[in-house]
């Protein structure tokens, strides 16, 4: 929802409209694609989630929780809204059916990729 607003202080006054975003749904801008990659090369992945307040992303690989290791593996936030994955040395064993769900206090949505890994 757009309001006005005045802003005013001993240099003059400014007028606008400014955005009122208290809560939101979460909500997929840019959903993961199906992606194939070669064994051994590093893999980036990311999608585009927006949601008030900021929403939790949590990982399935084949329908179980994917706990990323943090070394090989990795998930980056740019930003409030762009989720990275990055898999350096991926392996065959990265393949897989990967599902990020994006959560907040108002509700969840799930953005999904089946990624390929091709060994050389």
């Amino acid at each position: 929802m757009s309001l006005p607003v005045q802003l005013s202080n001993e240099y003059g006054d400014s007028h606008g409209t400014g955005k009122f975003r208290l809560h939101e749904v979460p909500a997929i801008v840019s959903p993961l694609e199906d992606c194939e990659f070669l064994e051994g090369t590093s893999v980036k992945t990311s999608f585009k989630a927006t949601g008030v307040p900021v929403p939790e992303i949590t990982w399935t690989k084949d329908g179980k929780k994917h706990v990323l290791d943090g070394t090989r593996v990795k998930l980056k936030k740019d930003g409030d809204e762009i989720f990275v994955v990055f898999i350096d040395d991926c392996k065959t064993e990265d393949a897989g059916h990967y599902v990020a769900t994006v959560s907040n206090c108002e509700g969840s949505v799930m953005t999904e990729s089946h990624i390929v890994i091709n060994s050389e």
